[in-house]
């Protein structure tokens, strides 16, 4: 049986799917982070290969069946970066007598491919980090955002995790009501008062991830009504819609285009895709808000068989 191999990698978990030429996903498969800008790129590629042993070892696939590979990876949108993964998963291949095609791009790129089929759209991504992310009908690409924790990361569940806890110190100081994030934040990790979060913050070990992790008390509160915490949801997906506008403002033919809004806080928060997609249309009421229906470890996928396609001799 001849497949693909799309493999998706953010900041806090790598997705591989295994899909038939025909767009059938026949096995998936779940590993750690592989955002080079976050673990380094020798982890994040020892991440990605162990994702490619293990769908050879543990589905009954054969590598021998695997006609393309496509990868998608938050933090590989610089030309040298593609080179660097595609060279890097090439001789990866090349360990299993295989010389396949590979294509690399960003996440943003196969998220939109999962989802809307093509290489035309918007993308919006709210995971770990953020970007918004768009390609015009003659494939030139543009982006917004995606600056990372520090730079910023509008919308992020970063940025709503730092927001949770900021709104629990507040509290605490008494600036802002009492939410029920503090309970379910402390409990979390471990916790018995909002003082000690200081040194949970600035601990030298602490991760982007550990502080994304809390965009769920967030997202949960928000759900009960806890004022706080749609106040974070609702600002991040303003800053976020705000993004989105500048993106459509760059190009004529985003205005009335696909837009696929990805990750996690998309995914599990309708307060803040509501919010999102309220804002985005008072000013641009033609542009079409969808949420991904399929991952983008599966838009990476159908990517490579679009390029075997082209060329199957490869």
């Amino acid at each position: 049986m001849r497949y693909t191999i799309g493999i998706d990698g953010g900041g806090t978990k790598t997705e591989l799917a295994a899909v038939t030429l025909e767009g059938e996903p026949i096995a998936s498969l779940f590993g750690g982070a592989s955002n080079a800008f976050s673990v380094g790129f020798d982890r994040a590629f020892a991440e990605v290969a162990r994702l490619l042993e293990r769908s050879w070892s543990e589905t009954g696939l054969k590598p021998e069946g695997c006609v393309g590979l496509g990868v998608g990876l938050a933090g590989a949108g610089r030309d040298e970066d593609r080179l660097r993964w595609t060279q890097a998963l090439q001789a990866k291949l090349a360990e299993h007598g295989l010389v396949k095609a590979v294509y690399v791009g960003n996440d943003a790129e196969t998220a939109l491919f999962g989802t809307a089929g093509k290489r035309e759209g918007m993308v919006a991504i709210s995971g770990t980090g953020s970007l918004v992310y768009g390609i015009t009908p003659d494939g030139h690409q543009l982006r917004v955002g995606g600056w990372g924790h520090l730079l910023g990361d509008a919308g992020s569940g970063f940025t709503i995790g730092l927001r949770t806890l900021q709104a629990i110190v507040q509290s605490y100081d008494g600036m802002a009501a009492p939410t029920l994030m503090s309970g379910s934040v402390l409990a979390s990790v471990g916790l018995t008062d909002p003082v000690q979060l200081k040194d949970y913050a600035y601990a030298p070990e602490r991760t982007k991830q550990d502080f994304a992790a809390f965009a769920r008390f967030c997202i949960e509160a928000a759900a009960r009504g806890d004022a706080a915490a749609i106040g974070v949801l609702a600002a991040e997906a303003s800053a976020l819609a705000e993004q989105t506008s500048a993106l459509i403002a760059k190009d004529s033919s985003f205005e009335e285009a696909d837009l696929v809004l990805a990750g996690a806080i998309f995914a599990n928060s309708e307060l803040f895709r509501a919010a999102y997609a309220d804002q985005l249309r008072k000013q641009w009421p033609k542009v079409r808000p969808t949420l991904m229906q399929r991952t983008a470890a599966y838009g990476a996928a159908r990517i490579a068989a679009e390029e075997y396609r082209r060329n199957p001799a490869k």
